[in-house]
């Protein structure tokens, strides 16, 4: 009984609303005790929020569009393609649509999903600049994808952030096979924008 209701303390307090971060004694202590500071739970709260990546928004999204998945064949490849906002002509992209489609890439992978990637040319070229074997010149790509899926994606914006709509379609059919949606919070778009003068 003295265990379980050690135990029930535990849960209480790691469930709190608030931590605490201990300092170490200044000169005026004596050794005993340690001063704490309070730290609000919106504190904590930012914390866990700026420790969250763009990519968890997206593993998050991966899940969510696996429980939802049908008539997906084990062997179907998936073409992921650029993000783009809701209210464009679908024609251009930007950095946090081009971030989306890499980092989707990146978790259909990670899940076991056949993912394609159509922007790797035949050749690497080699400059002063660098050596590259990615490419957007659709003259140095395959005339013919060999995918049947492709994974496409709107973004709208949100009060709170950026709204992501994403699908698996058959690029035959038309048909939606999986989708789902996430929220990705300004501060995450934000980061992102603020690294990009690299």
């Amino acid at each position: 009984m003295t265990q379980l209701f050690t135990i029930l303390i535990l849960i209480i307090m790691l469930a709190g609303c608030a931590t605490f971060d201990i300092e170490t004694p200044d000169e005026h202590s004596n050794g005993a005790f340690q001063p704490a500071t309070f730290k609000s739970s919106n504190a904590a709260e930012n914390e866990f929020i700026n420790s969250v990546q763009l990519q968890d928004y997206v593993r998050e999204t991966v899940a969510e569009m696996a429980l939802n998945m049908k008539n997906v064949a084990p062997d179907a490849s998936v073409a992921v393609t650029s993000f783009v906002l809701l209210d464009s002509g679908y024609q251009s992209s930007s950095l946090l649509g081009q971030q989306l489609s890499e980092a989707f890439m990146a978790e259909l992978h990670r899940f076991g999903i056949n993912t394609l990637d159509y922007k790797v040319s035949d050749y690497i070229r080699v400059t002063p600049q660098g050596d590259f074997i990615l490419t957007r010149d659709y003259l140095e790509l395959d005339e013919e994808i060999s995918a049947k899926l492709a994974l496409v994606g709107t973004m709208t914006k949100h009060a709170n952030g950026i709204l992501v709509q994403t699908r698996i379609v058959d690029i035959e059919t038309k048909s939606i096979l999986s989708a789902g949606t996430s929220l990705i919070p300004h501060r995450q778009v934000n980061a992102l924008f603020s690294g990009s003068a690299m």
